[in-house]
């Protein structure tokens, strides 16, 4: 996966790059200023998979950078604000398009999660932002996507909280101490579980019940 990251401040695109580098699944990172001709560029030498912009308190620029972008043109954005922003901001920038929108203080916990929810077409916001908005019903799906991950087992459950993150057969096949054909098998049964033909689907399901993708 190759990502792209802009931003205002040098230090805190640095800072997130560091972060990228860290995430299974990411194969290069690129960065650049926060303006239309600079994601533009990137994405025409090399596709990015995900766009994060460092919003901070920049909200009128990105604004307007996502809605100088034709759609189809444009890679995914992941957003990042803030620890002080509100949700009607996170919303602004949804509306103009934004797939997925975080605070920097989320991004320790969140930002391999939220690059792979993001890559794969889901919707994702900070559980802080969620919890900034007036009163409102729950997340569609989450009570039912909660409910069908009680039907794994805990290794089941061990192999798919792995995927989510990003990580190959290989690689949760070491975290566990397991084979990777053991490994393909618990994937089976969680696909088997779950009503899923594809591993992304399952992992959709458990980004779901988490509240961080929907």
């Amino acid at each position: 996966m190759h990502v792209g990251i802009f931003g205002q401040h040098a230090l805190a695109v640095r800072h997130i790059e560091r972060l990228c580098r860290d995430v299974p699944g990411v194969l290069t990172v690129t960065s650049g200023e926060l303006d239309t001709a600079a994601i533009s560029a990137a994405h025409r030498r090399r596709p990015l998979a995900v766009a994060i912009v460092d919003v901070g308190t920049s909200i009128d620029v990105t604004e307007k950078l996502l809605a100088d972008f034709d759609a189809p043109s444009r890679p995914p954005v992941l957003a990042l604000l803030d620890a002080q922003a509100t949700a009607e901001e996170s919303l602004r920038l949804a509306d103009r398009g934004a797939r997925g929108v975080l605070l920097h203080t989320d991004l320790d916990e969140r930002l391999g999660v939220a690059l792979h929810a993001v890559r794969h077409g889901l919707s994702v916001q900070s559980e802080r932002l969620r919890g900034r908005r007036p009163a409102a019903a729950p997340p569609p799906g989450r009570s039912g996507a909660r409910h069908a991950l009680d039907r794994l087992s805990p290794r089941e459950l061990a192999v798919l909280e792995r995927a989510a993150d990003g990580l190959t057969n290989q690689q949760i096949a070491s975290s566990l101490h397991v084979s990777s054909d053991t490994v393909k098998g618990y994937m089976s049964q969680v696909l088997r579980k779950l009503s899923a033909e594809r591993r992304m689907q399952a992992v959709a399901v458990y980004w779901t019940a988490q509240g961080i993708a929907s």
